[in-house]
């Protein structure tokens, strides 16, 4: 029993059990009936009719409450009515809650989405565009020394080359974050593994696919999202947690697949740094946990300061 307390108007009657109605027929004998608010009010309560408004799942969202009725006390056809008054509104209310909570939800996949796309343009303005920008102008301060030292020319068209050579390698890397092929072609373990040679050495951490022998496929959204997970959590261990030596492992544990990145950095405070995520709005940990959600997996992270982080990722087959 659970009292009610909506405002001046309510508070007479304590609540009914879930899935249970009650009704008060006399306000000096039943016990349930609480007068303090006549008290307070002024109003005087003759009858009272509750009836809990509850979920499909029996979670209680608020009772339904009649007081005074005209005829004398109320009677157990009025409960009836009550009754199917409260379901329906307990379908309404479940709707609405639904309806929030899916568009909290399709608000938390674009803001990942908007971030990926940030980030990606970032990396090639940094990165590619800006190389192309410095190919551009050495191309055309090359022609015009060519006129009076054509060795010259040629060693800073060498340099040029080389720089191009880096901007390519810097365009794969993009393109493989964004959807490697080799994901699609070999899976989760193949993907991970590529993935450890080509960050390996970044920042100076040495990175390595430990234990990588899960052979079994998912359908291809569910690695693409288990793939970021993994992306980000070895990106993070290498850029922010300065980690020197980064282990990825993806392997079978019973009626799952289980991918987890281990560092060796500088770990964080997991608890202080989830609370204040939202306001900071980076990518990092948003998507590995959005990822995971839509994907029906579990995360979890384990890590302190100084401590180094663990990612863990459970995939279930079905």
């Amino acid at each position: 029993m659970s009292s009610i307390r909506r405002g001046t108007s309510s508070g007479r009657a304590r609540s009914p059990r879930a899935g249970s109605a009650a009704r008060v027929f006399s306000r000096s004998t039943d016990p349930r009936f609480d007068a303090s608010v006549d008290a307070r009010t002024g109003y005087r309560t003759r009858s009272i009719l509750v009836v809990p408004i509850d979920s499909r799942d029996r979670r209680r969202l608020g009772v339904l409450q009649a007081v005074n009725h005209a005829d004398g006390p109320f009677r157990s056809e009025d409960e009836r009515y009550a009754v199917s008054l409260a379901t329906s509104a307990g379908i309404a209310l479940e709707y609405v809650q639904l309806s929030e909570d899916l568009a909290a939800e399709r608000l938390r996949v674009v803001k990942v989405a908007e971030e990926e796309r940030h980030r990606l343009a970032r990396d090639l303005h940094d990165g590619v565009a800006q190389t192309l920008a410095n190919a551009a102008l050495g191309i055309e301060l090359a022609q015009r020394r060519a006129k009076q030292d054509v060795p010259a020319a040629m060693a800073d068209l060498e340099q040029l080359l080389g720089r191009l050579l880096e901007s390519q390698k810097g365009l794969r890397d993009i393109l493989f974050a964004l959807r490697p092929l080799v994901l699609e072609d070999a899976g989760l373990g193949a993907a991970a593994r590529a993935l450890a040679e080509r960050i390996n050495g970044q920042n100076g951490s040495h990175v390595v696919a430990r234990r990588v022998d899960a052979d079994r496929r998912f359908a291809p959204e569910v690695e693409a999202g288990a793939f970021t997970v993994i992306r980000e959590a070895a990106n993070n261990a290498i850029k922010t947690g300065r980690a020197a030596e980064v282990s990825i492992d993806v392997y079978e544990d019973g009626g799952a697949v289980v991918a987890m990145v281990e560092d060796n950095g500088k770990g964080f405070d997991v608890a202080s740094t989830l609370q204040g995520y939202a306001s900071r709005g980076s990518l990092g940990l948003l998507q590995m946990r959005e990822s995971a959600r839509l994907i029906g997996a579990q995360l979890s992270l384990d890590s302190s300061p100084g401590q180094g982080t663990r990612v863990r990722l459970v995939i279930p087959f079905a």
